[in-house]
């Protein structure tokens, strides 16, 4: 994690992999609560790139847990300031 806050620090766009190796540190505990502030906030003021924002959701989509429960569900989203209901056969499409 220090050699990929490092590169973020200096400004450096991470590869896809290393994106990956990071959430999946994040998302498996093994980071500190420092080191994700300083993850994001870095990344943030960066600015992201595709790789990295896919990186991301590669993880997020692996360490998520498929829920069937029907259809008409309606979940709303909070988008920026607006607030948008998406159906549940829309985010199927989506993911």
């Amino acid at each position: 994690m220090d050699q990929i806050l490092e590169k973020l620090k200096n400004k450096k766009d991470l590869t896809f992999e290393e994106s990956k190796t990071a959430f999946e540190i994040l998302m498996t505990g093994k980071a500190s609560d420092e080191e994700i502030f300083k993850f994001l906030t870095l990344l943030s003021e960066k600015g992201e790139v595709s790789d990295e924002i896919a990186g991301g959701v590669f993880i997020l989509r692996e360490k998520s847990r498929r829920v069937n429960v029907g259809i008409g569900l309606i979940i709303v989203v909070l988008a920026g300031m607006a607030l948008i209901p998406l159906t549940f056969s829309l985010l199927s499409a989506l993911f």
